[in-house]
C-alpha cells in the first residue's frame, strides 16, 4: 500500500483551493458527467486521508452496455490519491482551475 508523502499543510492548501473553485466549475461536463460530486470526492478523499478509492467506484459503459472506463467520480479521486502519494505531481485544483476560466 502507498503511503501519504503531502504535509498536512499541502493536504489543507488543496482542500481549500478545491473548495474554492467548486462553484465556478460548471456542474456537469459536456459528457453529461458530474463535475461537483468529483470535486466533492476528491475533497473526501483529502479530508479522510482514505487511500482507497473502490467507495467511488463506478464506471463508464460504451453503447452496448460494456465496460469502458473508469467513472468520472471515481477517476477524480484516483487522480487525488495519486497525488497524496506522489505518483502525480499536478494538483487536482490547477486542473479544475483550467476548466473553470
Amino acid at each position: 500500500m502507498s503511503k501519504i508523502i503531502r504535509s498536512d499543510q499541502e493536504i489543507a492548501a488543496e482542500i481549500t483551493a478545491l473548495e474554492a473553485v467548486k462553484p465556478l466549475v460548471p456542474a456537469m461536463s459536456t459528457f453529461g458527467d458530474d463535475n461537483i460530486a468529483a470535486i466533492d470526492a476528491s475533497i473526501d478523499v483529502l479530508k479522510t486521508r482514505n487511500l482507497d478509492t473502490d467507495r467511488f467506484l463506478e464506471t463508464n459503459c460504451d453503447d452496448e452496455g460494456e465496460f469502458d472506463e473508469p467513472g468520472h467520480v471515481s477517476q477524480a479521486a484516483y487522480e487525488v490519491v495519486q497525488w497524496l502519494t506522489g505518483e502525480r505531481d499536478t494538483k487536482a485544483s490547477t486542473e479544475w482551475r483550467a476548466i473553470a476560466e
